[in-house]
């Protein structure tokens, strides 16, 4: 049995070479995809911001006003 690789291999030089510079459709539609969620998790972590934000406003004004009394 012989064998032959790399330059001297007759199938290597036959195949048709892989464009890997261009994307699939799948690939495209993936990117889309992570970029809609990378939005969507800003947006939200924004709002979990500000609503956390308030309730610890409204817990500071509540808790020094009951201190006066």
């Amino acid at each position: 049995m012989v064998c032959c690789v790399g330059a001297n291999s007759s199938r290597g030089s036959k195949e048709p070479k892989l464009d890997t510079d261009t994307d699939t459709r799948l690939q495209v539609k993936l990117k889309n995809l992570s970029d809609q969620f990378t939005v969507y998790a800003i947006y939200s972590a924004a709002g979990i911001f500000v609503l956390m934000l308030i309730i610890l406003l409204f817990q500071m004004a509540y808790s020094s006003s009951g201190d006066e009394d």
